[in-house]
């Protein structure tokens, strides 16, 4: 009599055949359409089973372009120092994008540096973010007078996930006010006057103030007895 011979594992077999066949034929998919796989099958009774179809996909092989990030809540604007006396840091950020298949979720962190992936997220670990928010918020303590740089990673939706990070150019946490320096009476930062016969007429002279950090970028003067500094000016 004639024995019928079956494969050791015709499942197995059929799966690996499925499986690297896919992969190999996957590069010749087109990037940015949206795909339905159906398989059919087949029996040795040449009886058929059709499986309806996964979830549709996209074949998207790149990763998103990456886009600008800032330091700070101020959206569109990049702070060069920053104050975190309020126990929060922040990042904002646009320009990302992945035209195949588009963003899914970015992710953020805070680190001392970017040579590698521990300084990278040594001050706020990865958080996720969502697709629709472009400024994020953590509640931490930074150093004062420590640089610190902010990363943020956007995730595609492709049939495997890729993501591109893009880093900020660095934020110097001030967390103290200027260094005060002189004030004195009178137009000549020698000598300081007790008294003035002109009744309609101060003048004021000052010198030596100073921000290691961030530096001295404006003044606000005011006048006014102790007790009310600013009663007579600003008015």
């Amino acid at each position: 009599s004639h024995e019928r011979r079956y494969p050791e594992d015709p499942f197995n077999d059929v799966q690996k055949r499925l499986k690297y066949g896919l992969r190999d034929e996957e590069k010749g998919l087109p990037e940015g359409v949206y795909i339905w796989v159906r398989i059919a099958a087949v029996n040795n009774v040449d009886l058929t089973s059709v499986y309806p179809g996964a979830n549709v996909f996209l074949i998207d092989h790149s990763a998103p372009i990456a886009g600008k990030v800032m330091d700070g809540r101020y959206e569109g604007h990049d702070l060069y120092f920053e104050n975190t006396r309020d126990g929060y840091a922040c990042v904002n950020f646009d320009g990302f994008s992945d035209p195949e298949s588009g963003i899914s979720k970015y992710e953020w962190c805070i680190g001392t540096g970017l040579k590698n992936d521990k300084q990278r997220c040594n001050a706020v670990g990865n958080q996720e973010i969502d697709v629709t928010d472009h400024i994020a918020c953590a509640k931490v303590q930074l150093v004062h007078d420590q640089t610190y740089y902010t990363t943020v990673w956007a995730h595609n939706k492709a049939h495997r996930v890729l993501k591109t990070p893009a880093s900020s150019d660095g934020v110097r946490i001030d967390n103290t006010p200027p260094v005060a320096g002189k004030v004195v009476d009178g137009p000549d930062i020698r000598m300081d006057i007790q008294f003035t016969d002109e009744g309609h007429n101060i003048a004021s002279v000052w010198d030596g103030f100073e921000d290691p950090e961030s530096r001295v970028v404006d003044y606000f003067v005011s006048i006014g007895p102790a007790d009310a500094p600013e009663a007579f000016w600003p008015r």
